[in-house]
């Protein structure tokens, strides 16, 4: 080569390094003003307006290590690989089969779908370290996998890709790396995918894959498992289509820690989507933010029975003395006021930006603990948020959620110090108990500067849109501002529900049409449905603060705050159990309009045996003076 071509190159190439490197360094503002030439749609593009609101705030540059992830964040594609051309020593071709087809061999052989590129180098085999290798006119060549395990390397489209699926998973967990999809490519597997330890991440690139199995109710299967001892695994990016696997959960983490699901789409679910357990050790820190879950069930004229995202650690029920029942959370609590502790449990759990429709529980904590539900929007579930069986310290925030046939958030069952701030609930469907409440031996429960809006009439509305009761001390309802229509009252306060106390000493004979039993003829058990008169509440109640709240009532029969302090013999008609109510603080509170009965209307249940129960308050006032 001539000196002078030779300088020219030099020029050249150094010319194509400062452009690079300039390239890498574009600001995101300016970034964004680039016209986007990608065909290739991923889950950010599909999903950009539903996640319009909670947009993550972009740093000024993009480092090298960082460029695709900016990339995808500000176009919502994923950027195409670098183009590469056919030569004399190169063939470029669409998928493994398109390169067994060849009949030259060349030197490289390039299997490309636009967005990832796999080089096969000739006479390059197992021996010689290829992870991959496929035959070319009679000649072996080979890949190596240095950062990443493509599937397009291994073959996979059409038909059944469950084996290609989990021999890139397998591969990728031996070597440390990751497993990534073809955009464009759409995908079907037909058995669990089982994610192992080691592997770091599975990223679909906004992939379909569709599920083609049937699990039971009993033996339910899941599409993408991982295993007890994973760590530090991101599972993302993904439409995961579910019309065609009944009783099948999207993703199982059974165990593990430092795991992230996230940017997947869960479409046609009828069971679960992500489901975490906590079997026999402690589950830390997973994430699941950013994905769309759709329920076939769960609007507004069903009872839908899937939970979305559902974090379940194992009970010991050693010494449950319901063993067997259909509903043995509220029989045990029924009958001798206890809950059964966690065997592990969960910690480090944070829920964010997710989006759900549908379904029984839209979100819902048992055994969960120091974890965080923010961001998500939540609608049409029987409860939107459950948070239950000794889940502690947990913190709700900034979630919008509406049209829950019962809860909006739903704490019960021995789950203390959950703070729950800033939500923003809706509903003109509800018809259960309160939109916010905590009962069931609930302690240091906080309610605060939540919005509460509620539709309905005589026919269709919640009996309470605040509840509190049975065992539940020191919660708090305050700074809060509540609007709607509610049937019994706005509020609800109730140290013991049983009917045949709440019928007592009332100023006319009849049921007391404000409580949650309203008479001895009891309320439907969860067990097997026969009315039963007490439902739980193993003595006084203490310590409720409801103040600094905004109430604008809408139903003129009923009370702004209903407060009944009841008595019982219990499940076993043998007991003698006094709810008094103790240190209550309903004070500086502002209402607006007159739709009320009263501001305040109070209860003593009286039984023969028992006794009669008192009401002690700190502050009665209501409303400020």
């Amino acid at each position: 080569m001539r000196p002078q071509s030779r300088w020219i190159m030099r020029m050249v190439a150094g010319l194509c390094v400062s452009m690079l490197f300039v390239t890498t360094q574009i600001p995101a503002a300016q970034a964004m003003d680039l016209p986007d030439t990608s065909s290739g749609s991923s889950f950010l593009s599909l999903l950009s307006k539903f996640f319009s609101n909670n947009k993550t705030e972009e740093p000024e540059h993009a480092s090298e290590e960082n460029t695709e992830l900016t990339e995808r964040k500000l176009t919502g594609k994923t950027p195409k690989a670098e183009k590469i051309e056919e030569s004399f020593d190169t063939a470029v071709v669409g998928s493994i089969s398109a390169a067994q087809a060849l009949n030259t061999a060349k030197q490289n052989v390039v299997v490309t779908d636009g967005y990832t590129n796999v080089r096969f180098v000739r006479d390059v085999d197992k021996q010689k370290g290829a992870d991959a290798t496929v035959t070319i006119a009679g000649v072996t060549y080979g890949a190596k996998f240095d950062e990443v395990v493509p599937l397009l390397a291994l073959g996979a489209g059409g038909g059944d890709n469950t084996r290609e699926l989990q021999k890139a998973v397998d591969l990728a967990a031996q070597r440390g790396l990751g497993v990534t999809l073809s955009p464009a490519q759409k995908y079907v597997v037909t058995d669990q995918i089982t994610l192992p330890k080691g592997l770091q991440y599975f990223d679909a690139k906004g992939a379909q894959i569709t599920a083609n199995m049937r699990g039971q109710a009993d033996a339910p299967k899941s599409v993408f498992a991982t295993t007890r001892d994973t760590v530090g695994c991101k599972i993302t990016d993904m439409t995961l289509n579910l019309a065609s696997a009944p009783y099948t959960r999207g993703v199982m983490l059974d165990g593990g820690e430092n795991i992230e699901v996230s940017k997947i789409v869960f479409n046609h679910l009828t069971y679960r989507a992500v489901e975490m357990s906590a079997t026999d050790r402690l589950v830390k820190n997973i994430t699941v933010a950013d994905n769309f879950i759709n329920n076939t069930e769960g609007e507004r004229a069903q009872v839908g029975h899937s939970l979305s995202i559902v974090a379940t650690a194992t009970r010991d029920e050693s010494d449950n003395p319901v063993k067997g029942s259909r509903s043995p959370v509220w029989e045990r609590y029924a009958t001798n006021g206890t809950v059964s502790r966690p065997i592990a449990g969960f910690t480090g759990l944070t829920i964010i930006n997710n989006r759900i429709r549908g379904g029984y529980y839209g979100i819902s904590f048992s055994g969960v603990s120091d974890s965080v539900i923010r961001g998500n929007d939540v609608t049409a579930n029987t409860r939107n948020i459950s948070i239950q069986n000794s889940s502690n310290n947990n913190l709700v925030e900034q979630n919008q959620l509406t049209n829950s046939i019962s809860s909006g958030v739903h704490i019960a069952y021995d789950s203390d110090n959950n703070v729950v701030r800033d939500n923003t609930i809706s509903s003109d469907v509800s018809v259960g108990q309160g939109l916010l409440q905590a009962y069931q031996g609930c302690d240091n429960t906080t309610f605060e500067h939540n919005s509460v809006t509620v539709k309905g009439d005589a026919k269709s509305s919640p009996s309470w849109i605040l509840l509190v009761g049975t065992d539940s001390h020191n919660t708090k309802f305050v700074g809060n501002r509540i609007d709607g229509w509610a049937k019994r009252a706005m509020v609800d306060v109730e140290s013991i529900w049983d009917g045949r106390s709440s019928e007592t000493n009332l100023r006319k004979p009849g049921p007391n049409e404000h409580s949650y039993i309203p008479d001895k003829n009891g309320a439907p058990s969860p067990v097997d449905n026969p009315k039963e008169p007490y439902h739980g509440g193993r003595g006084d109640l203490n310590g409720t603060v409801i103040s600094g709240n905004e109430f604008t009532p809408r139903n003129k029969n009923a009370p702004v705050i209903y407060v009944g302090a009841e008595v019982s013999p219990g499940r076993s008609g043998k007991e003698r159990l006094i709810g008094n109510i103790n240190d209550a603080v309903i004070a500086d509170n502002v209402i607006v309009g007159n739709q009320f009965s009263e501001l305040l209307t109070t209860h003593t249940g009286k039984l023969p045996g028992i006794g009669e129960a008192k009401i002690n308050f700190k502050n009665s006032s209501v409303v400020k003076r």
